[in-house]
C-alpha cells in the first residue's frame, strides 16, 4: 500500500518556482546556506558526499512538493539492500533536516521523511582472521618498528603514536608547552584538520591545513605517558636545537624551533605542522626505507595497537576509554570487541573460581593495586 501525505494542509508558498525546484536543487542548496555553517570542514565534506552520492541519485530529480514517502523508503530499501549500514540512517537524518527546513519555511504541507521507517539491519557476525583482528600490529612489526634508526626524523612521532594512543592529528599538533616532561604527563587541546573552502554551490574549491580543537570535549585530555616517549620527544628537541637555519629556514634561531608555542613535529619542507598528506608521503618513505612498506602499517594502526596491548594487559576499558578520549564506552568496546571478549572469559573463569572459594570457606576480596607512578 502507497503512503499519501495529508491534503489538509496550510498554504504552500513559492507558486510555480517550487513546483519545477527539484530534491536534488533544494537539499544542495540547503547544504550550502544551512549545513555548512553548523559543522566543522571535514564533517560537510562527508555529508555533501552523501547527499550527492545517494539522496541526489535515487531522488534528486523528483520536484520537490512531489516527494513522497515511497521514494525516500525504495531510496533506503535499496540502500540497506546495498548492505551500506549505518549509512542508511545517516543518509535518512540529513534528508530529514532538510525536509524539516522545507517544512518551515511552508514550502511541504508535511514532512514525508517522518512517514519513512529504517529497514530492519541484519546482525552479522564477522569472522576474523588473525592478521585482521583489531589492526593491531603483530609482535613482530611492533618490534620492526621500534629497531628503526633512532636518527630517523620520524622515529620521536612513531614512538609517541605507539605508546601514547594519540590519534595522528592530535600528535601533529602538539606544541611543546603541552609536554610536561617532569610529570611525564602530555595535554591534548587541539588537533590539524583540513578547513574546505566552497563555491556558491557548496562544492569545494581549496582545502589547507589549520589547527583546531578536538571534534569532540572527551577528546580534551590530559595522559601519563611511559619513558620512551619522554626521552625519546628530549631527545629530538635537543636535535633540533642543533639545526643550523638556511636561507631558505623561515627561522632565524634554531630555538625558534623548541619554543612553547611551536610545534614538536615539523615537516622540514614547509618548517611548519605537516599536513595529513605531508605527514603520510614522509610516514610511507619512511616504511619503504625500512622494508616495512608490505605489511600495510598506517599512522591510525599505532592507535589500534596500543589500545589492544591496554586491553590485554588487563586495563580497565573505561581506563582505556580516557586515555584515547572516546566520547562513549560503546565506542572502545565495539571497536577492540575481540579484546575484550577475552576479558569476558576471564570474568567468567574468576566467578567459578570465587564460587569455589566461598564454598570452600577461603574466600577474600582482593584490592586493586596496580600502581599508574612507576
Amino acid at each position: 500500500m502507497s503512503i499519501e501525505l495529508s491534503t489538509e494542509t496550510p498554504h504552500i508558498h513559492g507558486g510555480a518556482a517550487m513546483d519545477k525546484k527539484t530534491v536534488g536543487a533544494f537539499i544542495l542548496e540547503w547544504m550550502s546556506g544551512y549545513k555548512r555553517p553548523q559543522v566543522a570542514s571535514r564533517t560537510y565534506d562527508l555529508y555533501l558526499s552523501q547527499v550527492k552520492t545517494h539522496i541526489v541519485r535515487h531522488i534528486g530529480n523528483i520536484p520537490l512538493t512531489e516527494l513522497t514517502p515511497d521514494d525516500i523508503q525504495a531510496m533506503l530499501t535499496k540502500m540497506s539492500q546495498d548492505g551500506l549500514g549505518r549509512t542508511v540512517q545517516a543518509v535518512r537524518d540529513l534528508l530529514n533536516q532538510a525536509m524539516k527546513h522545507a517544512l518551515r519555511r511552508r514550502l511541504l504541507p508535511e514532512n514525508p521523511v517522518e512517514y519513512t521507517t529504517l529497514p530492519k539491519r541484519k546482525k552479522q557476525v564477522k569472522i576474523q582472521s588473525e592478521s585482521s583482528i583489531g589492526k593491531a600490529l603483530s609482535i613482530s612489526l611492533r618490534l620492526s618498528v621500534l629497531s628503526v634508526n633512532e636518527d630517523e626524523d620520524l622515529y620521536p612521532i612513531l614512538i609517541v603514536l605507539m605508546f601514547t594512543g594519540m590519534r595522528i592529528g592530535e600528535a601533529l599538533a602538539l606544541p611543546w608547552m603541552n609536554v610536561d616532561f617532569d610529570n611525564r604527563t602530555i595535554y591534548i587541546d587541539r588537533a590539524i584538520s583540513l578547513e574546505s573552502t566552497f563555491d556558491d554551490a557548496g562544492k569545494p574549491i581549496h582545502r589547507e591545513t589549520i589547527i583546531t580543537e578536538p571534534k569532540t570535549f572527551s577528546s580534551i585530555r590530559a595522559i601519563r605517558v611511559p619513558a620512551i616517549v619522554t626521552d625519546a620527544l628530549f631527545d629530538w628537541k635537543m636535535r633540533q636545537l642543533k639545526r643550523v637555519p638556511t636561507k631558505k629556514c623561515p627561522w632565524q634561531s634554531a630555538e625558534e624551533l623548541i619554543a612553547p608555542g611551536a610545534p614538536v613535529f615539523v615537516s622540514t619542507r614547509t618548517w611548519t605542522n605537516y599536513s595529513y598528506s605531508g605527514f603520510r608521503s614522509s610516514f610511507n618513505r619512511l616504511l619503504k626505507r625500512h622494508h616495512l612498506d608490505q605489511h600495510g602499517i598506517t599512522a591510525h594502526r599505532f592507535r589500534h595497537t596500543f589500545a589492544t596491548v591496554l586491553l590485554e594487559k588487563g586495563i580497565n576499558p573505561r581506563v582505556v576509554q580516557e586515555i584515547l578520549g572516546h566520547a562513549k564506552i560503546t565506542t572502545t568496546l565495539g571497536t577492540y570487541s575481540h579484546v575484550v571478549r577475552e576479558l569476558f572469559d576471564g570474568a567468567a573463569e574468576v566467578m567459578d573460581l570465587a564460587y569455589k572459594e566461598m564454598q570452600a570457606g577461603v574466600y577474600a576480596p582482593e584490592k586493586y593495586t596496580r600502581d599508574f607512578s612507576r
